[in-house]
């Protein structure tokens, strides 16, 4: 009985893994198709994006080729967000669900990528189980900005697939001339696969910089190509283009970051703090592998640390790393587990650091592989040495897996809304500057304005350095009418990061309201500059415009106002709104025909718009046809019935009309 078992589990193990990896995804994941956008990052990501908005067109795309948007350059995760909004809108149900998918592919692709370098089906299936549930990987698939991850870490583990298949070829060895050119011709195709499928990687995130050094362990291992010193020269020739290819896109996502003033500067952050906060990361990141809990969205970068965990940071790691080089010939894997993950974190340990993060759970995603590896090898050798029966093997999986899958779906329920994530990181203990001004703006959303300004104090008061605090408690105090608070916030924010186009643009609406019309126009300006500077979707380019017509508007300069709009509306022909404000201030100048022109076309291209009607029938009061007048007051009334202004310009017509 036992026998046909073991032949049953044999002969099915791809579908059982694949079931069994379904399933275990689906019991953590499954939630999250009822839960909302997080407005940490999926405000820039998909919904308060024009491009993403917009759907897949030939604008969009040419926009996500070219933009450093958000600090970043990953065109084809920003297309995976435009396919995303073009089938669905902006259900974030639909955009969680496509996170799972990808999660779920991603994790049977970890067990073939395994099995084949390795020739081993259950240990490259309790790999792919823990890539698959493990609470520190929650972020990765439940927070929908993070589509670069799962989608990134599907081309690594193909371009791995790619490079195997390559490999396998070229150890082969052809009987026949024609068996040859066959053998090389598939083998040059699975070598442009390799380069093209890591393209694709590195413009879905930067990340994958370090899988030339990856495949390089891979040869050092199970694939037993790098035996000896002299075998690494011609090794990394072969990977020449991929190198390249890193290269390129580290500049790219440096450029990026810069631009956006995301790079922290050394005088901010000095080398020794760096490297002390990477040695400290490095060991949180093993400590959480196997005591994954109190997980938060955000860990702050702190610039000071305990003795004793610098210390004890220090000997894990060295320990770990002596350890692994001694068995480097009877274990390869230990070191090539270790080295995996010290090497897939460089990019984002913070030696070049991004953001105000010092670790992040995210971050885990791709380098716990290492990690895995390490464990369930050993865990092998171990079962093997000492004879532990089958059925106890099967056993502790089920137990390990168990737990993991209970603390990820907790950790993954957190992420239902901004509320209850925030919530839980602060009592977690991760509380910090970064989550308090997120919560801060998911609150002035709610317009629970008291609660948002205390979270901005809160965190400014954590780190007087993190310009986002000053911009949001500054967008608070606009809301609120502190203009002068406002506008003294968004001027220690560019104090902090000249180069946040945003800040200048929040920055013109209070001085606007203070009547101190130049200086608005002055930031406002500078805002679009910055925009353009970055490649930024025409759609934010006309906002800032608006702004700065609105600016003007409200100082009764209706002439700049009107050319600054007449000056938009050329590059974008369909804003009925534009239009309708530009046929306002030609109306406020007295110039009624062309505002008649205007508002005509604004009613042709949306005749929906109650605004259109309610302008109209004010240039029909100015040209002294109160009929007419009443009829499109009325017309806008029947579109927007709680239409105040439509409902007081009928009444003074209908008052008129009495008298007369």
């Amino acid at each position: 009985m036992s026998e046909n078992n073991a032949n049953f589990f044999q002969k099915n193990a791809e579908v059982l893994v694949l079931t069994g990896l379904v399933v275990m995804c689906a019991a953590v994941f499954g939630q999250t198709v009822g839960f909302a956008f997080i407005n940490f990052d999926d405000n820039l990501y998909v919904y308060d994006n024009p491009a993403v908005r917009a759907g897949v067109s030939w604008n969009s795309i040419k926009w996500a080729f070219t933009a450093f948007y958000s600090a970043n350059w990953h065109p084809i995760t920003w297309l995976s967000h435009m396919i995303d909004v073009s089938l669905f809108d902006a259900n974030p149900g639909a955009h969680h669900a496509t996170n799972v998918i990808f999660h779920i592919v991603n994790s049977f692709l970890a067990f073939v990528v395994f099995r084949k370098m390795t020739g081993c089906v259950w240990k490259s299936a309790i790999v792919a189980a823990l890539f698959a549930v493990h609470p520190a990987h929650v972020e990765s698939v439940a927070w929908i900005s993070e589509r670069k991850d799962v989608l990134s870490t599907m081309f690594w583990l193909l371009t791995m697939l790619a490079y195997f298949g390559y490999v396998r070829l070229q150890q082969g060895r052809p009987q026949t001339d024609e068996d040859f050119d066959e053998s090389e011709t598939v083998r040059r195709f699975f070598y442009f696969l390799t380069v093209a499928l890591f393209a694709l990687g590195l413009m879905s995130k930067p990340m994958l910089v370090t899988l030339p050094f990856v495949l390089l362990l891979c040869d050092f291992w199970a694939l037993e190509r790098l035996k000896k010193l002299k075998d690494l020269v011609p090794l990394i020739i072969e990977k020449l283009p991929l190198f390249i290819l890193s290269a390129v896109s580290a500049y790219i996502t440096i450029a990026a970051q810069r631009s956006y003033g995301a790079v922290q500067t050394l005088e901010t952050l000095p080398i020794p703090t760096r490297l002390l906060n990477a040695v400290v990361s490095y060991a949180k990141y093993v400590i959480t592998l196997f005591y994954p809990v109190n997980l938060g969205i955000a860990y702050p970068y702190r610039e000071t640390f305990p003795a004793w965990q610098i210390f004890g940071s220090f000997v894990l790691l060295a320990g770990v790393t002596a350890f692994c080089i001694a068995q480097r010939k009877k274990r390869k894997y230990l070191l090539m587990g270790w080295l995996w993950f010290l090497g897939t974190l460089v990019p984002v340990i913070g030696i070049v650091q991004v953001g105000a993060q010092s670790m992040a759970d995210r971050y885990s995603y791709v380098p716990y592989f290492g990690l895995f590896i390490m464990l369930v090898w050993s865990a092998g050798e171990i079962f093997s040495r000492f004879k532990i029966n089958r059925a106890v093997i099967a056993g502790i999986a089920v137990i390990v897996l168990g737990a993991l899958c209970f603390l990820g779906f907790k950790q993954a329920s957190y992420w239902q809304n901004a509320e209850t994530l925030y919530s839980h990181t602060l009592a977690a203990g991760q509380g910090n500057f970064l989550i308090k001004v997120n919560y801060c703006n998911f609150l002035l959303r709610e317009n629970r304005l008291q609660e948002a300004e205390k979270q901005c104090l809160d965190s400014i008061a954590e780190n007087p350095n993190f310009a986002e605090a000053f911009t949001t408690i500054g967008v608070v105090y606009v809301k609120a009418g502190k203009y002068e608070d406002a506008v003294q916030n968004f001027r220690r924010s560019i104090q902090i990061n000249p180069n946040d186009p945003a800040v200048y643009t929040n920055l013109g609406a209070p001085l606007a309201m203070l009547g101190r019309i130049d200086e608005a126009a002055h930031v406002v300006g500078k805002a679009a500059e910055l925009y353009k500077r970055s490649g930024a979707d025409p759609a934010v380019l006309n906002g800032v415009y608006a702004n700065l017509a609105a600016a003007y508007g409200a100082s009764n300069e209706f002439d700049k106002a009107a050319e600054i709009l007449a000056r938009v509306l050329k590059n974008s022909p369909g804003k009925t709104d534009l239009r309708i404000n530009y046929a306002l201030m030609l109306y406020s100048q007295n110039k009624l025909d062309e505002a008649k022109l205007q508002i005509d076309q604004a009613i042709a291209q949306s005749p929906e718009t109650a605004e259109s009607y309610n302008l109209l029938g004010m240039i029909f009061v100015k040209q002294n046809n109160r009929a007419e007048a009443a009829a499109q007051f009325e017309k806008a009334l029947e579109l927007k019935p709680d239409y105040n202004e439509a409902s007081e310009n009928l009444r003074h017509v209908k008052d008129e009309n009495t008298k007369q």
